[in-house]
């Protein structure tokens, strides 16, 4: 569905600037036409207009500059919305309660500790047979940040500092299994494309034959988020591949219980209810098979 959504809203990109070279193109000579008969009915000094502008004859005759205007003024809105997007939720997963480092790990310890991760990963994997991935990719590198979430930007990997800490490994290893599914699957790339196309405009460009709109509408509709919310439960079932799916379902049931305690609303999609019943599923039917 991600590829689907990734190629229609490029779609819609190019339709958005094939209507607004024809609005352009006919339709603005033609309003400008309408406007001029209209003023000449009701101001006898302008010279008679003569019948009623006929829509046909202007989309057999387009007007090329006017239409290739229109197209710039497309590309412009477009591209200023590429360059300033609205803010928007990135792949992450929030990491509670973490104790800030007593000192400060040398990158080579921090690179050692998500080499460790691998390797149980791996052993993991090689206790499943078949396999249900051919080959666990892992990405050359990451970045480490003062931030309190995993998550990925701009194709980069984002470690929290205090997660990279030997004695936080409970939490990092099923968070980072967790993340390393969007990047054994088409998610990191799909969400750079996306992240390209515009996803607001003005009502004023509406007005005025800009049809921006047309590929922002695909954005506004939520199918994205859909997607992504399809895809959290797959990357749950991963870090389960992983032999994280105990340890996933332990953090996930302590992120309800805290929320439970600050009375908070859990505001992801799927709730954190459905994640944990989703695990227990998945383990279950390991245990029948």
């Amino acid at each position: 569905m991600g590829r689907f959504l990734v190629f229609f809203a490029g779609s819609l990109s190019l339709l958005g600037a094939g209507l607004s070279t024809f609005f352009g193109a006919c339709l603005v000579p033609w309003l400008w036409a309408l406007v001029f008969w209209s003023l000449s009915s009701f101001l006898p000094s302008l010279p008679s207009s003569g019948p009623f502008p006929n829509l046909l004859t202007f989309l057999l005759n387009p007007n090329l500059l006017l239409g290739l205007a229109w197209l710039a003024y497309y590309c412009n809105a477009y591209i200023c919305s590429m360059f300033y997007p609205l803010p928007r939720k990135s792949l992450c997963t929030q990491v509670n309660q973490l104790p800030p480092l007593s000192q400060e790990l040398s990158s080579e310890r921090q690179g050692e500790l998500i080499q460790y991760c691998y390797q149980q990963y791996r052993e993991a994997l090689a206790r499943h047979n078949p396999s249900p991935i051919k080959q666990l990719k892992t990405p050359p590198q990451f970045f480490c940040w003062s931030g309190n979430a995993l998550e990925w930007k701009e194709g980069f990997l984002l470690l929290p500092e205090a997660l990279l800490d030997p004695t936080q490994l409970h939490l990092l290893l099923p968070l980072l299994a967790h993340h390393l599914a969007y990047y054994n699957g088409p998610d990191v790339q799909l969400q750079g494309v996306w992240d390209t196309y515009p996803d607001h405009t003005f009502w004023l460009l509406t007005l005025s034959g800009n049809f921006l709109w047309v590929p922002v509408m695909i954005k506004k509709a939520g199918l994205w988020k859909a997607w992504q919310a399809e895809r959290l439960l797959e990357a749950d079932t991963f870090a389960y591949w992983l032999g994280q799916g105990e340890t996933l379902k332990q953090y996930l049931q302590h992120t309800y219980i805290s929320l439970q305690r600050t009375e908070k609303p859990d505001l992801v999609i799927p709730e954190l209810v459905e994640r944990i019943e989703h695990l227990k599923e998945i383990m279950k039917q390991a245990v029948l098979t």
